[in-house]
């Protein structure tokens, strides 16, 4: 039984991470945004004759950040999608015909004692009345078995968001640098 909630822990544990990753996300793009929208509206206040030659560079610059600020928004969504995938349920992945009883779980409780599309007690009832220590420990086994399955799963695709976002961060800071550098030299 420890077992079983040490992995329902786990799996709690990556959807945690998922939500960090997103809330990281949102704040990157947050900055991001703002730090473009002021790049973008910056007015030139040189001379005429500096800012001809000065034209050229900022010109490229703003090309480059806008390319960057392009790549940072594509991995912002691989990000988002990866990322929301862990939130995904995720029931009976390993073994949906298992032979376990399904005494003590809910999901696989309402799909074994159904009468008629409805769940039906009474026959859960007959059945919980004859219940052995095997039972138990079958549907524990199941359970410890298909959470495993489940946490390998979000833990990679957690691992793919994470791989996502050391890129996003990558493509955040170069789009940082090159918009503060579209405002300085304006």
């Amino acid at each position: 039984m420890r077992s079983y909630i040490n992995i329902q822990e786990l799996i709690r544990f990556m959807d945690q991470k998922a939500g960090y990753l997103l809330a990281a996300m949102v704040l990157l793009t947050t900055a991001l945004g703002i730090v473009a929208t002021k790049a973008m509206d910056a007015s030139a206040n040189l001379t005429w004759q500096v800012n001809l030659s000065i034209t050229a560079i900022t010109d490229t610059l703003k090309v480059l950040a806008l390319v960057a600020f392009a790549a940072y928004l594509v991995l912002a969504f691989l990000v988002l999608v990866t990322a929301t995938r862990v939130y995904k349920a995720l029931p009976n992945t390993l073994n949906p015909n298992s032979t376990a009883p399904g005494l003590i779980f809910p999901l696989m409780l309402l799909e074994r004692y159904r009468k008629d599309n409805d769940a039906d007690e009474d026959s859960y009832f007959v059945r919980l009345l004859n219940v052995q220590g095997n039972d138990i420990l079958h549907d524990y086994s199941n359970q410890v078995m298909e959470t495993s399955k489940i946490y390998q799963i979000k833990q990679r695709q957690i691992n793919a968001s994470i791989r996502w976002f050391q890129y996003l961060s990558i493509a955040w800071i170069v789009s940082i640098l090159l918009f503060l550098a579209m405002t300085v030299l304006r």
